[in-house]
């Protein structure tokens, strides 16, 4: 079994532990993290997303279930409807986004 660049596929060499803490590591769009080639293959990755770039920061886009979210950062659990919204979002860092339910989880 050998470990694959997640974005062009090649091999990377076989699967070890030692083999696999040497590859670079980039996040996906959906969070969660995967062996590149390298950076330049990382961010060939993340064209794909890419709109705009918003105040030296890049704005990203997804379509789940048809439905198109703007993300103002790789790896946002949350999306918003317009880039518009997307952008007040960023201009206002302290404002955080509550799954309500995680309360469930906190037995509050």
């Amino acid at each position: 079994m050998y470990i694959k660049c997640y974005y062009c596929k090649k091999d990377l060499g076989e699967m070890s532990i030692t083999n696999f803490v040497k590859q670079y590591i980039g996040e996906l769009i959906s969070g969660s993290k995967r062996p590149f080639c390298d950076e330049k293959c990382y961010q060939e990755y993340l064209k794909q997303f890419y709109v705009e770039t918003y105040n030296d920061k890049n704005i990203y886009k997804i379509n789940i279930d048809d439905q198109i979210l703007y993300l103002p950062y790789i790896g946002c659990h949350y999306g918003f409807l317009t880039i518009e919204e997307c952008k007040l979002r960023m201009d206002n860092p302290t404002v955080s986004f509550v799954d309500m339910n995680m309360w469930e989880l906190l037995n509050i």
